[in-house]
């Protein structure tokens, strides 16, 4: 029998003596406090990390755009990798194309190899600095994993928002917790494993090499300006993005 029970926002304990047995209405005694939630799986290599970050540091050079990769972790073989499915980019936007999507999905190794589980997301915010949008905070909400925004990509240090997603709840997070120190910093006292890895983790990169197939998979989107008639009574012409459709019958 379970120890506690719940019935119409009221939580009941199991209760048993020489006169009855069955379940009271009480009040347990809980700590309050924020929750957290700490991840101590395998880490992502530094090398991943660079690889992301290159391959954001390409779309904002060379679309000035916002990027995204989903995150994958093997736990039998103690890895992580990221991958860029079809998507389109824009300034201050990222969206995965979803009927592309599903044809890459079945195709990759991340997808039909064994033991492989979607883990987590990283998008950039272009020029702009990190932090979870409401968009972000939409589609991350069901999905369990770490998710990361990497801001400033023009200025020497990139700025980072990170948040672990568990059962609907948003929790902290430590970079230590997932990441992996660079080669040779293994010995590095714990007090000082989150400092440093900040500092790793935002450091700009330069022509760091990730697959080709993520720059085929980003695609800018482009707003065609579509004509709108204005006031032509008045000789006003107005020009719009199709982004705002207009009725056609407005004058």
């Amino acid at each position: 029998m379970d120890k506690y029970i719940v019935n119409k926002d009221e939580v009941f304990e199991r209760y048993d003596d020489a006169l009855f047995k069955g379940y009271v209405r009480t009040r347990p005694q809980v700590t309050k406090m924020d929750p957290y939630l700490s991840y101590v799986g395998p880490k992502i290599s530094m090398e991943s990390w660079k690889q992301i970050l290159g391959f954001f540091d390409w779309a904002y050079k060379e679309h000035k755009v916002e990027a995204q990769v989903r995150l994958y972790l093997n736990q039998k073989q103690g890895t992580w990798q990221a991958w860029a499915f079809p998507q389109e980019g824009e300034a201050a936007a990222t969206t995965e194309v979803a009927e592309a999507c599903d044809v890459e999905c079945k195709k990759t190794a991340l997808y039909s190899a064994k033991g492989w589980i979607e883990a987590g997301t990283v998008h950039s915010h272009a020029d702009m600095s990190a932090f979870q949008s409401g968009t972000d905070k939409s589609n991350e909400d069901t999905k369990h994993g770490i998710h990361i925004t990497v801001g400033k990509l023009d200025e020497r240090v990139y700025d980072l928002h990170g948040r672990l997603t568990f059962r609907g709840i948003f929790y902290n997070v430590d970079w230590s917790d997932w990441f992996q120190l660079p080669p040779g910093l293994e010995g590095l006292p714990a007090a000082l494993h989150s400092t440093v890895m900040q500092y790793f983790l935002t450091e700009h990169v330069t022509e760091t090499a990730f697959p080709d197939a993520w720059k085929e998979n980003l695609k800018k989107k482009e707003w065609v300006p579509k004509k709108w008639a204005g006031y032509p009574e008045l000789n006003w012409q107005a020009w719009m993005d199709e982004h705002y459709p207009m009725d056609a019958d407005q004058k």
